[in-house]
């Protein structure tokens, strides 16, 4: 949180990717609150479950994962329960702040692309950050007024071998046929599954521009 005497006005969740837990980014948003003393983050760690992917493995998950092929197609049983989860945490912990981004690694990516545009929390997310994700279940998600102006922010590696390249640029011609009019999409050369030091500062530029100081 903001250091002492300083007011939160903005709070930014980072959820983590499939295997991780909240310690997988905490270096990254250590680094992005320095230059951002009036956001609170929060970092939760999904639960362990079964995961299809990796032959029923427990791992921390925010829903199940059967391939690596199509992901629009995958069922992801378990993210409507963690987008309730997600919700539930907002409120509990960003309650008193106006300004929310919701952003995510790969599964967390697109499990905050979800919790965002299905209009479960009370407010709008200011932002949603999308890095190394894709939008799930796109069938499910239907925009309104305010979830289709929402600024979504893409960023991808080009050599990525988890989450295809296709599958970033399949999910933001999606929203942008569902009516969503303001999506951006980075790809970064030579990026296999993972964040660079030009993604972190590229991300903090954004989240600088959408939750500014107040």
């Amino acid at each position: 949180g903001p250091p002492a005497g300083v007011k939160a006005t903005a709070g930014v969740v980072m959820l983590h990717g499939l295997g991780d837990t909240a310690k997988g980014w905490g270096q990254a948003c250590f680094h992005w609150a320095l230059s951002m003393p009036h956001v609170r983050w929060v970092l939760p760690t999904a639960k362990e479950i079964p995961v299809a992917l990796n032959n029923g493995m427990a791992m921390p998950a925010w829903y199940d994962i059967q391939g690596l092929e199509n992901r629009a197609l995958e069922e992801c049983e378990g993210i409507e329960e963690s987008a309730d989860v997600i919700k539930d945490l907002v409120g509990e912990k960003l309650g008193d702040v106006d300004r929310l981004v919701l952003g995510g690694f790969s599964q967390g990516a697109a499990l905050a692309l979800f919790t965002g545009l299905t209009g479960r929390l009370s407010k709008t997310p200011t932002g949603i950050l999308c890095m190394s994700g894709y939008l799930p279940r796109p069938a499910d998600i239907m925009l309104n007024d305010s979830t289709k102006s929402i600024p979504i922010s893409m960023h991808h590696g080009e050599a990525d071998s988890m989450v295809q390249p296709e599958m970033a640029q399949m999910s933001l011609e999606h929203l942008q046929d569902m009516g969503h009019n303001n999506v951006t999409l980075r790809m970064y050369p030579n990026l296999d599954h993972g964040a660079n030091n030009e993604e972190i500062e590229a991300v903090q530029a954004w989240l600088q521009k959408v939750i500014p100081p107040q």
